[in-house]
């Protein structure tokens, strides 16, 4: 399990993307405000679900004491931001293409 480099890279920025298309749709059809979703990952082994997987969260303060939210938010162990990881993808990206 990880990304390699090169084309995996390539793949794994362009499947972020979709993953974030994907989750704007949702957000929209929900008429959740853009300051209002998280989207966020999940990280073996530091959940229950033994697979990495993104939660799609609607933040605003009528959702934000349910449950779900208190169980997989952003202050739970194993959970990080898509932002972070679509920076970091980035990142490595650009390290890459320098060489």
């Amino acid at each position: 399990f990880g990304i390699q480099g090169g084309e995996e890279l390539d793949e794994a920025i362009k499947i972020m993307n979709d993953l974030k298309t994907i989750a704007n749709a949702w957000a929209e059809k929900l008429e959740i405000p853009d300051d209002n979703l998280e989207l966020l990952f999940h990280v073996y082994p530091s959940n229950s679900v033994n697979s990495l997987h993104m939660h799609m969260i609607d933040t605003r303060e009528d959702k934000i004491n349910n449950a779900s939210y208190k169980k997989n938010g952003p202050e739970k162990i194993g959970s990080i931001s898509w932002q972070d990881v679509y920076d970091v993808l980035n990142h490595e990206y650009d390290g890459n293409s320098n060489m």
